[in-house]
């Protein structure tokens, strides 16, 4: 009702009657009247408890991306809700508390709790899906087999090599740093800085020094269009990290480089 530029004074009635006649004007079948549609419903002992806490625990841990793949029990006893909802029942709201609370204990039970506190408050993100647990942990032991030791380019090797001094002027000593380890030869380097920071500058000057060693760069970022602002702003290949995903075999071990969109 607060929207800006909605109309104060409208009748109901009227604008029913437009849309109805747009409608019928389009397709005039959609005018007749229809017979009533029974309605078909899943009687609650008919549910599967246990899909529908998979269900639910999948619908949590796909909300918790900005947590780390960490939920709360309101998440879990969410994502049950939904799970119910989505299954076709009609019944008494006595009953589908109990069928939400039913499911919700089968999907704690299904989680990696990550706290050994007793009594945890419900908001607390202390839980995490056992799916998600394995992927870190597989991820966790490949990148450490990444992580070889490497020596990094210095301040006065970059300058060397930059098309423009004016963008290692711009940098501080710890964004320096950051360039010469992802120009060097480690095999693992993660950088991170809020948005600002000055990352693209500073993955400017660290292409320049891969570019001198006829290395390459592909910078990965999660949309086509931030890939092509990458590209246009660092001066090396860009890709969307689902497309990356599609093709792995367009670069090498230690030539890319993942950029997030907000730092």
């Amino acid at each position: 009702m607060s929207r800006p530029n909605k109309p104060a004074h409208l009748d109901e009635l009227s604008w029913e009657a437009t849309v109805r006649g747009e409608l019928a004007s389009l397709d005039a079948r959609v005018a007749v009247d229809r017979a009533p549609v029974a309605l078909v419903s899943t009687p609650l002992h008919a549910l599967d408890l246990d899909l529908l806490a998979h269900a639910a625990v999948v619908d949590a841990d796909e909300r918790s991306t900005r947590t780390g793949g960490r939920f709360s029990s309101f998440d879990l006893r969410a994502g049950a809700t939904r799970a119910l909802a989505r299954s076709g029942v009609v019944a008494p709201r006595d009953a589908l508390i109990a069928t939400i609370d039913a499911i919700a204990e089968k999907a704690h039970g299904t989680c990696v709790r990550l706290m050994k506190d007793a009594d945890l408050p419900g908001q607390v993100k202390a839980f995490m899906a056992t799916e998600t647990v394995r992927l870190k942990i597989h991820l966790a032991g490949s990148l450490d087999a990444l992580a070889w030791p490497g020596r990094s380019l210095l301040p006065q090797e970059l300058r060397r090599v930059v098309a423009s001094v004016e963008d290692v002027d711009q940098l501080d000593a710890a964004q320096l740093a950051a360039a010469g380890a992802i120009a060097g030869t480690g095999g693992l380097v993660t950088v991170t800085g809020p948005a600002g920071a000055g990352k693209t500058t500073m993955l400017r000057v660290a292409y320049a020094g891969l570019r001198s060693q006829r290395r390459r760069m592909l910078v990965v970022a999660p949309t086509r269009k931030a890939a092509s602002v990458a590209s246009r702003e660092v001066g090396a290949e860009a890709s969307s990290l689902p497309r990356t995903r599609r093709s792995p075999t367009r670069w090498r071990t230690g030539e890319c480089h993942h950029r997030r969109s907000r730092g």
